[in-house]
């Protein structure tokens, strides 16, 4: 972006999209200062961005120019789970000789779709040692955990559930990787941020789940939308909460924009 004559700004708050005769042509910040471009592109979860059923009572784009498909689109997919993630700096010697890079661990089918069931490790390390310094290794694991577990808490106890959660995932994954807990160096355990320091309410949640056909099937949760096709008309294009790469690489690859 810099290289490109853009610029990143930490702190600002966008409050709303701007639209004039049906195209988003800028936004407005938190302090009241309005910015104006070609491309306005919305890394908000869709609930916070539009208008609609789930929404908070203020969004980014407001009722009135919140595309009528939205309401369609709503009845197809629902917010998602938020993620427990892990991240681990470990001695190599804890990492069995030819272990596979990804696994899921699951130990009881019945408790695929419960709170933290299914555990995702990646061991990247394993494809590119030179991540880590020689002799370590990365191990990242996450599992889902929606916030209604997380709500109620106060800081002190939503800092000490995220820890006590972690002991319980590096204990399971002892049965994949024996003796780990003594082989941890470097520790970092991630949630949503506590429901206090959160601006909008879905802010907590990563992406569209769709309600009835499967995630490999419903390509439009995952797709960015070009506002001139499918969501207002101009400069709008919406890749979606967590999407970063997907939805950036997505509207570079575009031939009419630069980035």
């Amino acid at each position: 972006l810099k290289a490109h004559g853009g610029s990143i700004r930490y702190r600002a708050r966008v409050t709303k999209v701007l639209v004039e005769d049906g195209k988003a042509v800028g936004v407005r910040l938190a302090d009241g200062e309005e910015l104006h471009a070609r491309r306005i592109v919305s890394n908000a979860t869709r609930w916070d961005t539009f208008a609609g059923e789930g929404s908070p009572a203020t969004t980014l784009v407001d009722q009135e120019h919140t595309p009528p498909a939205e309401a369609t689109w709503r009845r197809r997919y629902q917010p998602s789970s938020s993620f427990l993630s892990l991240h681990l700096g470990v001695q190599a010697d804890v990492i069995p000789e030819g272990l596979h890079c990804h696994h899921l661990l699951l130990e009881d089918w019945e408790a695929m779709e419960a709170e933290q069931g299914v555990i995702f490790v990646s061991i990247p390390t394993l494809l590119d040692p030179s991540l880590a310094p020689e002799g370590r290794h990365i191990v990242h694991t996450f599992t889902m955990s929606a916030m209604e577990h997380w709500k109620g808490l106060g800081p002190a106890a939503y800092a000490a559930k995220k820890q006590n959660d972690a002991d319980r995932l590096i204990r399971r994954l002892e049965s994949l990787l024996p003796g780990l807990g003594q082989a941890i160096e470097v520790r970092e355990v991630g949630h949503a941020p506590h429901p206090s320091t959160l601006p909008r309410p879905h802010g907590r949640q990563l992406w569209p789940d769709p309600r009835r056909t499967p995630a490999w099937i419903a390509a439009d949760a995952v797709q960015p939308h070009r506002a001139g096709q499918s969501v207002l008309r101009g400069g709008f294009l919406l890749p979606g909460a967590g999407a970063q790469c997907r939805g950036l690489q997505w509207l570079c690859l575009q031939p009419q924009n630069r980035c």
